[in-house]
């Protein structure tokens, strides 16, 4: 086994405030978002748009180093955040006026004997920085998470209810 340090930002972003997000915080920070799985061992660069649930935000500098696992049975390539520097971003889910949560979790630290790659201080680095940006950018924070501007002036006029 390894001992793994993981850090997680639970938040509230919907639809307008993840490209927002993605496009004044990610972007500025040299993070480009990559899909969780691919039809081949490249790793694939994607819009905010056209992820469904699960992607990775990865330094646009350590796309080319991510290793993707074949899992054959299913026919697909698999990108995790536990060998790769990568951040994994679990989307929100929004369904008639109800916003759930969605996380930032990255492994700060990766360092036992059997793991294939090291996390490095510039990834580490780059990842505490766009959680401290978020924080920052982020309208305010309820009991459960950090809630994006829009997201949150929907909820303050009554039209979105926030969910854990």
């Amino acid at each position: 086994m390894s001992d793994m340090l993981g850090r997680q930002t639970q938040l509230y972003l919907d639809t307008g405030d993840a490209s927002e997000f993605m496009r004044d915080v990610a972007s500025d920070l040299g993070f480009v978002l990559v899909a969780d799985r691919s039809s081949t061992h490249v790793p694939a660069v994607v819009e905010v748009e056209a992820v469904s649930f699960m992607s990775f935000l990865v330094l646009d500098e350590h796309v080319e180093q991510l290793r993707l696992k074949l899992i054959p049975a299913q026919g697909y390539w698999l990108l995790d955040s536990r060998n790769n520097p990568a951040i994994e971003w679990c989307r929100f889910r929004e369904e008639q006026g109800v916003l759930r949560s969605g996380r930032l979790f990255y492994e700060s630290q990766n360092h036992g004997a059997t793991d294939s790659w090291a996390k490095d201080a510039k990834f580490v680095a780059a990842a505490e920085s766009l959680c401290r940006r978020l924080r920052r950018w982020c309208a305010t924070r309820n009991n459960w998470g950090w809630v994006g501007p829009s997201a949150n002036r929907r909820m303050r006029e009554g039209r979105l209810i926030l969910k854990p």
